[in-house]
């Protein structure tokens, strides 16, 4: 039953980060950066890295651009379809 109810809510999160323009909450101006940035300092470019709980790809896809094996995993289907 929990699962149905995520998967409602999952198209709704999906469109409140891929929406365009600048992304003002703290989770992408302060929490995303700074996890990125402590990723980085404790990989390579070749660190194999897994997003658990990625949703549509936002911190995976942050990461991506300086690392090359970033892979996400997420318990909602449609979020993973988006991420992709």
């Amino acid at each position: 039953m929990k699962f149905n109810a995520w998967k409602k809510s999952s198209l709704g999160y999906a469109e409140l980060f891929n929406t365009p323009g600048p992304k003002n909450s703290p989770y992408s101006v302060v929490l995303i950066p700074r996890i990125a940035q402590i990723v980085k300092k404790f990989t390579t470019q070749t660190s194999k890295i897994l997003d658990m709980g990625c949703g549509e790809g936002y911190l995976t896809r942050n990461l991506y651009g300086s690392r090359k094996h970033v892979y996400g995993c997420d318990i909602s289907p449609e979020l993973v379809r988006i991420a992709q």
